[in-house]
């Protein structure tokens, strides 16, 4: 279709794909931009724009296709030079669903549309259409709303992102040019909160089949993708940056320090004893009231008494009780533009074995900005996780030992999170969307914990995830871990829908008989371990909570079943196994290896193919059919490897044949990939 010839302001971006918006004047430097899909006798509006563009977008649209060929509207906020317009399409008889997030919709009711709406995270994130076309939407919470989506076109490759990617741009022309980069980093360093809110979501950009970025202002960008992706990465963005300059005399002068204090009293009470807490601040220059805890005088200056409040807290209670509030602290410093109390400087160094901090954060902390500072060190991968920002288990380990070692510790829970589709997910989609779920859940298990006192989440080394909580007893524990259960169960920010598995460990457990420190944070970590291992080898979402072992490690070695009727080759292999940490079972047929299965779950199954009374296809055949067997890896081993026995183990499903005689180191880097 010669779109030129339909109207000049109409621009084909893709196959089926236009550019309806207005010229606008030469001094509006903030463009909108709508646009439409057409599909054969259907097409879809996307952010339609406001009422003073409404004319021309309007006669645009309709020098396309009718009004009564659109089945739906996209709205990708809320913002009325985005949608306000809507209204005004119903009066020219405009009639269909309106797609948008949930919370998108509890505002724009508000312009008085008629149309009814299709809420996207109640429906799969996903709107087919008529021919089967998929677009499919993806969450950019905050930037800049929280129900702020995106729009990916599979067949055209083209995502429609609202604001992100947009610009403030004087010059001419539809498609960016490098010379983009500059405005459109200005526009989202006003108009996104946050670093830590744009980056997941540019993360989940890289990720996408993606051949055109259309924003809703600004410039398309089509071609050269990647150096406007990565200009938006790491941008340092949001409008609170400004303030952070302020000097520290500044910074908090209109601020009620006590009253703010005593929201900080108040958490603490939560969490631990009043006389605890009045111990702390016996003989300070904070006065308490002698019935509450909370302030009722002080004898410093309100900003030296900020920072005293903190110092004083380190002094008595040491490290840990500063990393519990950390949270909230840091929340308020942002809110209320206080300075970060030196302690959480100093003292989050010297937890976090920093010698030199890198030089940004140097920069920033001599510029007198004490929030990006603390956001350098969250950031940081000696305390962080690099794929979830989650802190990670170095943390967790340093953390958990102030814990478990001190005298009249909280009653505290741990519980190990795995999830139980991430092996699929690797194995059909890549690890690319192994990794993305991954993220999904450590930002659903952050968000819950976030705000909650005495709660932590963190990231192990293996794929999967801790979560702490203090004072926690048994029930509040079972209650809180049915609640992450169905959020993860219920949630639709996952490719596929997805269970977990917990392994969970109680306080009230804890025997030192005789054990020494490490052992005794060693024990709480294996036991915990193990306890998830249980769990997953029951049913999907299964929750193990009480299991009691001799030797935790007998449960946590990775596990190999050997079918071999050449006994030769166990009594070669078995030993040098085992030294390497594996727990090996053996059978010399197939019968004998179906019944250990019944009882045994393995790793990784490796069998001969020719095995007495079931032979090793009909031994991977069997198998697939026994509950919680179908995904265990499958290594068949032959002096044979025809083009027939190939066909064979093909249509099983396996994936990896060895032929005989068999390497060990070979078969050793094997095994341990397989059970990475």
């Amino acid at each position: 279709m010669n779109n030129e010839k339909l109207n000049p302001s109409t621009v084909e971006i893709a196959s089926g794909v236009y550019w309806i918006g207005a010229s606008g004047d030469d001094d509006d430097d903030l463009n909108c931009n709508p646009y439409v899909i057409l599909d054969g006798e259907e097409a879809v509006l996307i952010d339609p724009g406001s009422p003073l563009d409404f004319k021309q977008v309007l006669t645009n649209l309709i020098s396309l296709t009718p009004l009564d060929k659109i089945s739906a509207i996209i709205l990708h906020h809320q913002d009325p030079d985005l949608c306000a317009s809507v209204s005004l399409f119903e009066k020219h008889g405009l009639s269909c669903p309106v797609i948008l997030h949930w919370r998108t919709s509890t505002i724009v009711k508000y312009y008085g549309f008629k149309n009814p709406f299709y809420i996207v995270n109640e429906k799969k994130w996903l709107y087919q259409l008529k021919s089967g076309r998929i677009l499919k939407f993806i969450p950019a919470p905050y930037c800049h709303f929280p129900g702020s989506i995106m729009t990916l076109d599979k067949k055209t490759g083209v995502l429609f992102t609202g604001d992100l990617f947009g610009a403030f741009s004087h010059s001419a022309g539809l498609f960016a040019k490098r010379d983009y980069i500059e405005p459109m980093k200005v526009f989202h360093e006003h108009y996104i909160p946050s670093r830590e809110i744009l980056r997941p979501v540019i993360e989940k950009i890289q990720t996408l089949p993606l051949k055109i970025i259309a924003p809703q202002h600004g410039k398309i960008i089509k071609d050269e993708l990647y150096p406007f992706i990565n200009a938006l990465k790491d941008l340092q963005c949001g409008t609170y940056i400004s303030s952070l300059s302020k000097s520290t005399d500044e910074r908090g002068e209109k601020a009620n320090i006590p009253l703010i204090l005593n929201d900080m009293l108040y958490k603490l009470t939560s969490l631990y004893s009043e006389e605890e807490i009045r111990k702390i601040f016996k003989d300070s220059p904070l006065i308490l009231h002698p019935l509450h805890i909370k302030v009722e005088d002080y004898t410093v200056a309100p900003l030296v008494l900020w920072n005293g409040f903190f110092n004083q807290i380190h002094v008595k209670k040491g490290i840990r009780w500063l990393t519990i509030i950390e949270p909230s602290v840091v929340s308020m410093v942002i809110r209320h533009e206080l300075p970060l109390p030196d302690v959480f400087r100093t003292q989050l160094q010297t937890l976090h074995h920093f010698d030199v901090l890198s030089h940004e954060a140097t920069a920033s902390a001599n510029a007198g900005s004490d929030k990006v500072m603390q956001i350098k060190i969250t950031q940081t991968g000696i305390l962080n996780d690099d794929l979830t920002g989650l802190y990670n288990q170095r943390f967790l380990w340093t953390y958990l030992s102030g814990l478990v070692l001190e005298q009249n510790r909280p009653p505290f829970l741990l519980i190990f999170i795995a999830l139980d589709n991430l092996q699929d997910l690797n194995s059909i989609h890549g690890w690319q969307a192994g990794d993305e779920a991954l993220r999904s859940a450590a930002y659903l298990l952050k968000n819950y914990s976030d705000g909650q006192i005495g709660h932590m989440v963190c990231k192990l080394k293996t794929p999967a995830f801790a979560y702490l909580v203090e004072n926690c007893d048994r029930q509040k524990g079972k209650d809180l871990a049915e609640e992450l259960r169905s959020m993860v169960r219920d949630s639709d920010v996952f490719l596929e829908k997805t269970t977990v598995s917990m392994g969970m460990y109680y306080s009230d457990e804890l025997e030192r008989d005789g054990k020494g420190d490490k052992e005794l944070i060693n024990g709480v970590f294996k036991n915990t371990l193990a306890r998830l291992r249980l769990a997953q080898e029951q049913s999907s979402g299964s929750i193990c909570d009480s299991s009691q072992f001799d030797d935790p490690d007998a449960v946590l070695h990775k596990r190999i079943l050997f079918v071999e009727p050449d006994s030769s080759y166990i009594d070669f292999l078995k030993p040098r196994l085992e030294k390497k940490g594996f727990h090996i079972e053996s059978a010399s047929d197939g019968q004998e290896a179906l019944n250990i299965l019944k009882k045994w779950k393995p790793d990784v199954i490796i069998a001969e193919a020719m095995t007495p009374k079931i032979n090793g296809f009909e031994l991977r055949e069997r198998s697939m059919a026994q509950s919680g067997l179908y995904r265990v890896p499958f290594v068949l081993i032959s002096y044979r490897k025809d083009e027939d026995y190939i066909r064979r183990a093909a249509r099983l499903g396996i994936t990896v044949y060895l032929k005989k005689p068999l390497s060990y180191y070979e078969l050793e880097g094997l095994v341990q990939n397989l059970t990475h």
